[in-house]
């Protein structure tokens, strides 16, 4: 098995006690973060990443897709593979708990974690900015706190942009400018 690999877990969000005078109380459980170990084919991994993190806001189920390491095997590190940090910026997502008929739901962020996965784009402040990849997911009392690098988009100058519209147009039509 290789030394690095990826894996979905599921996670219910919530337990529920019931007491009692037909009331219930609800438990978090938190999943698993960067830096845990977790137990995958009867084998202990360390959590180095969360590639991928899906709600399914009815019930609270959370599932994660985490990029594991064995710690057990010693793999080559490059010196030479360095990012850029200049454009990058570190954000963080809270989806809030909501109670519905009784039970927490995170039924309206389903939509939010997919506009911010890896390889999308956003806007913070008008500015726009690429999520580049998940750095931590955690429990908040009831509330998930993804935490997310972005990278900020260089939109190309307003004239080099006309330029190349222009230049297009002029592909498409066929046209030669005759001096």
């Amino acid at each position: 098995m290789k030394p690095i690999i990826t894996v979905k877990k599921d996670f219910k969000l919530f337990t529920y006690e019931w007491l009692e005078d037909n009331a219930f109380k609800a438990h978090t459980n938190p999943p698993p973060v960067i830096g845990d170990v977790l137990e995958h084919e009867n084998k202990s991994w360390l959590i180095i990443g969360v590639e991928q993190i899906e709600v399914d806001g009815y019930g609270g189920d959370l599932i994660v897709w985490y990029t594991l390491q064995d710690p057990q095997k010693e793999i080559p590190r490059s010196t030479s593979a360095t990012l850029d940090r200049s454009h990058i910026a570190e954000l963080s997502l809270t989806l809030r708990a909501k109670l519905s008929h009784g039970f927490y739901t995170y039924s309206d962020y389903k939509q939010a974690v997919l506009d911010y996965r890896p390889g999308r784009f956003f806007y913070v402040q008008d500015i726009p900015f690429k999520c580049l990849e998940y750095s931590g997911i955690q429990m908040k009392g009831k509330n998930i706190l993804i935490d997310l690098l972005a990278k900020r988009v260089q939109p190309v100058s307003h004239k080099e942009g006309k330029a190349k519209l222009l230049h297009a147009r002029k592909t498409k039509l066929q046209l030669e400018v005759i001096r």
